[in-house]
């Protein structure tokens, strides 16, 4: 058996490794993607309220990528962000109302939100 490492980011930011699978332009766009589709509902539910909010869960091209200089893997990577807090939102519509989608979306996309930059 051989154990390969390829990629690694350590909990301060940095990174390590050749990264020939990618593995950082994936999460890089999953970071942004989950950011953008955070920022983009918060703005819905203040704007439109519940029923605008519920619109904009059932477009699936409301939040589209920036540009970025590798489309497919780190597109592929925000798809994947915007996915992710989708399902969290349906999640927290199941149990309550609109307090409860705005709790989930006050919480941060994943661990690295609020960490010291290296």
């Amino acid at each position: 058996m051989e154990l390969v490492v390829d990629f690694v980011e350590f909990a301060d930011g940095t990174r390590w490794g050749d990264n020939k699978g990618k593995f950082a332009e994936r999460l890089d766009g999953m970071r942004a993607g989950g950011k953008a589709a955070i920022k983009k509902y918060r703005e819905i539910l203040a704007k439109d309220g519940a029923n605008g909010f519920e619109r904009a869960m059932e477009n699936s091209n409301l939040i589209q990528p920036e540009e970025h200089s590798n489309p497919g893997d780190w597109a592929d990577g925000f798809n994947t962000g915007v996915n992710i807090v989708k399902n969290r939102l349906k999640a927290a519509k199941t149990k309550g109302e609109q307090d409860e989608i705005k709790r989930e979306l006050d919480k941060p996309f994943d661990s690295t939100e609020g960490r010291q930059e290296p």
